[in-house]
């Protein structure tokens, strides 16, 4: 009876050592080698500048709450004039060139807003998100796909992030700051496409 318990326990032990080292194994028989001609698969600069104009169709809507009775929501559609973007130092996209652009924006401010010819100039306190999008499909012979943003500013620390990108921009992944109408940060993923005027 006890040669039979042993044989039990060694038996047991050596499933549990064999299924220990295929599971182990496992993420390294299924890794693949970066496999996309059309992405780089290393980091490079991601730098953007853009000019802001004037808010045209504006909507500003009083929601006072329990714990803030001066909060107001700012709402407009794109305000955004010329549009450059440039990865590496070396490739240049132009907006209406290379890819078209949308945005949603919201602007929570408490205290009065202060509002100057359509531009926003601030408030006692301020969050911003603005949603985004470049469409690159919009225009032909260069990268196919959109790719989704997202800006956010809370009390002037500014984060910008992508969200979802489709066709080429599937795989990129970026991670910005703004300064004034400038964004910079880093991209990882972004075609090996040109712009048309590279």
């Amino acid at each position: 009876m006890r040669e039979v318990i042993e044989l039990n326990k060694k038996v047991s032990l050596m499933a549990i050592v064999i299924l220990a080292v295929i599971i182990l194994s496992t993420p390294l028989v299924s890794a693949q080698v970066w496999n996309n001609d059309k992405n780089n698969d290393k980091f490079e600069s991601y730098y953007v500048e853009h000019e802001n104009l004037p808010a045209t169709d504006l909507e500003i809507d009083y929601k006072p709450n329990e714990e803030n009775p001066n909060v107001y929501v700012l709402s407009w559609g794109d305000n955004i004039g010329d549009y450059n973007i440039t990865i590496g130092g070396a490739k240049h996209y132009y907006r209406d060139v290379d890819f078209a652009y949308e945005q949603d924006c919201v602007w929570t401010a408490i205290g009065d807003p202060i509002v100057v010819g359509g531009f926003l100039m601030g408030s006692k306190s301020n969050i911003w998100r603005i949603e985004y999008k470049f469409d690159f499909s919009a225009f032909e012979g260069g990268i196919e796909g959109t790719l989704e943003m997202l800006f956010v500013s809370n009390n002037d620390k500014i984060s910008i992030r992508s969200l979802r990108g489709t066709g080429d921009l599937q795989n990129v992944q970026i991670l910005a700051t703004a300064v004034y109408g400038v964004h910079s940060g880093i991209v990882i993923g972004w075609p090996n496409i040109p712009g048309a005027t590279d």
